[in-house]
């Protein structure tokens, strides 16, 4: 139906308010989009970051780090935009050591979680993931651990390493690199 309305006639629950009710569901569903631009094209277009690379925040945060939110203090942290319009992108996380907190997980456009990978779901296995678009059709390489499917191209793709403190910091960047 549009605007509530039916073939059969007005549907009584959407009559009153069908146009202020189809704005605020229009903005609810735009919104997270907007957001999601608005951060991409902050970070990749004004700050010219190349797409499917990580930025790695190389220190751990404390009260005088601004540069994005973050709430806690001993993780340190990677960003990335992948886009996998064209082709699909294979990202390699290494196999941690014992007792390692590590996420990696992405969010398409919409701000939804595609995928999640993690000490919580892998242990201390790591892995060859492969993001591709839905529609995408070609072979998948014998070294590809999973393929993930995406809803959009352009997805945020971001991780966090734990770093207990300066000393442990210097064992978790090895790992980032």
């Amino acid at each position: 139906t549009l605007l509530g309305l039916s073939a059969l006639g007005a549907s009584p629950v959407f009559a009153a308010n069908t146009n202020v009710d189809l704005a605020e569901d229009a903005y609810i569903y735009g919104y997270s989009i907007d957001e999601a631009y608005k951060f991409f094209y902050h970070t990749a277009v004004e700050n010219n970051y190349p797409l499917n690379r990580f930025q790695n925040i190389r220190a751990l945060a404390d009260d005088s780090y601004t540069a994005h939110p973050t709430i806690n203090n001993d993780t340190l942290h990677l960003m990335g935009w992948l886009d996998v319009a064209a082709e699909p992108v294979i990202v390699s996380v290494p196999d941690m050591d014992e007792g390692r907190y590590w996420i990696l997980h992405t969010m398409d456009m919409g701000h939804y979680t595609n995928a999640a990978f993690s000490s919580r779901t892998r242990g201390t296995k790591g892995g060859q993931f492969m993001f591709a678009a839905q529609d995408w059709q070609g072979e998948v390489p014998a070294s590809v651990d999973e393929v993930v499917r995406v809803d959009s191209n352009l997805v945020k793709l971001m991780g966090r390493i734990m770093a207990v403190n300066d000393e442990d910091a210097k064992v978790a960047l090895n790992y980032m690199d």
